[in-house]
């Protein structure tokens, strides 16, 4: 379920949304491309160099780094990922600690047993969709401001550099599509609340 609601809030031509996949894989298809990857179903596998690899192609394209394959013939190909991953999975699978630290992990809480069915209209998806990337779009002239205000507020509460990176980045873009500039999130609460 929420596959199909982040594919159709993002529409299938802003997102690079794979199932059962491998690094190459993603790599070869983005080549210059920054569109955001969605991995379903990155559970942990017997043999788990497949997961792990996606997983470290992620963590390059936390950085940007310059890649080099090699190619049958013999000629060099280079590429840079600068795409935004999200993985979904009912078991995390195992990560070394340079990726917990660049990966956030949510957890969906269980639903109330009398919660109705998600509506989950392709039109209605789309459309809302849209009117995020408008909304990104007209208050992004704060982004700045508001990641540098959720940084130093979570480093204040213990996060490392790199924690406050990843949530204040999160919590930034959030505040953006919730408020309008003079309206904000409780960042302090919000910041003694995030583990």
């Amino acid at each position: 379920t929420l596959w199909r609601l982040v594919t159709d809030i993002i529409g299938e031509s802003g997102i690079l949304a794979v199932a059962d996949t491998s690094a190459a894989g993603i790599w070869q298809t983005l080549k210059i491309s920054t569109l955001p990857v969605v991995v379903d179903e990155l559970e942990n596998e017997a043999d788990g160099r497949r997961v792990a690899a996606v997983i470290k192609l992620a963590r390059e394209a936390a950085s940007g780094t310059k890649s080099l394959r090699g190619g049958a013939d013999h000629q060099a190909v280079e590429f840079v990922i600068r795409s935004c991953f999200a993985f979904l999975s009912i078991i995390v699978p195992p990560l070394p600690s340079q990726d917990r630290s660049r990966i956030a992990l949510l957890e969906l809480g269980r639903l109330p047993a009398q919660a109705p069915v998600p509506e989950l209209d392709a039109e209605k998806l789309a459309m809302i969709g849209a009117k995020l990337r408008r909304r990104l779009l007209d208050q992004w002239w704060r982004f700045n401001g508001l990641l540098e205000t959720w940084r130093a507020t979570l480093e204040q509460h213990g996060h490392s550099a790199r924690g406050a990176d990843q949530f204040g980045t999160l919590m930034a873009i959030a505040d953006l599509l919730r408020h309008d500039e003079g309206d904000a999130f409780d960042i302090e609460a919000i910041a003694q609340k995030i583990d």
